[in-house]
């Protein structure tokens, strides 16, 4: 197991002079150190376990994180988007990847299972995580599980433990129904829709889940198509929880 007390940095920035098609055959912090650097660039490098070399002045598009014995692993960006993305070939050997990262602003990191975030914000005294589940922290707050049965699915890790997170996964298991949702709110109804509510999503069963689609709206008016999912046994419950919380409202419910 690594430090994860000693917090990652970037342990080298981007020189325009080298260009993908060279950076990108480095395999080895070494391939670096050794490479005809242009004048005034260091090659005294110091690294640790898990720091960041960047190739490109564009977000992290051209960023490695430095593995076991100096390997440099390319950041798989799970955004597409140049944001940056510490893999699990990295955080395997790390007990607090989320604390080791933290001044790095990653928007990715897979945890292990046992990883502190994990035991300090997911598990509880009654109810621990598996260690077949895989788990991938967001800074949105975030936390992708992907589960044996192939279901994955998103939650919000400041409102969900191993005891909600198990339940979803056991429902997942069961026959589902999917359910989709139509809403409007505009003039006198926005300001009565906002007055009434700090959001808009019903509290549904935890075994729930809910997908947004399309929508969009201006001023005091707002539209929004959403998808929501679950164990079939529920439906009619989660029916009445929608009806109640749109009711005076236009809305529309059908079953897909």
């Amino acid at each position: 197991m690594e430090n994860s007390n000693i917090k990652a940095k970037y342990a080298w920035y981007c020189d325009e002079d080298i260009e993908y098609d060279e950076y990108s055959k480095f395999e080895n912090i070494s391939d670096l150190i050794h490479y005809k650097l242009p004048p005034n660039y260091s090659r005294n490098i110091k690294y640790n376990f898990g720091d960041l070399v960047s190739f490109s002045d564009y977000r992290d598009t051209g960023t490695y994180i430095i593995g076991k014995e100096g390997k440099l692993i390319a950041n798989p960006d799970y955004s597409d988007s140049g944001y940056l993305t510490i893999p699990y070939e990295i955080t395997q050997y790390l007990d607090n990847a989320v604390e080791k990262y933290s001044d790095c602003e990653p928007m990715f990191i897979d945890l292990r299972y046992d990883d502190k975030f994990i035991m300090n914000n997911i598990n509880t005294k009654s109810c621990n995580v598996s260690k077949k589940w895989k788990f991938c922290w967001c800074d949105n707050a975030d936390l992708y599980v992907d589960f044996p049965n192939g279901k994955k699915h998103c939650f919000d890790f400041n409102k969900n433990s191993a005891y909600t997170i198990k339940k979803w996964y056991e429902g997942s298991q069961k026959e589902q129904t999917k359910l989709k949702l139509y809403y409007e709110i505009k003039d006198g109804k926005f300001d009565e829709f906002n007055k009434k509510y700090k959001n808009d999503i019903p509290n549904i069963p935890k075994t729930w889940s809910y997908q947004q689609g399309s929508g969009g709206g201006g001023h005091k008016h707002r539209y929004n198509n959403l998808t929501y999912n679950g164990p079939t046994e529920n439906k009619e419950k989660v029916i009445n929880i929608i009806k109640k919380f749109y009711n005076g409202f236009t809305y529309t419910l059908t079953e897909a």
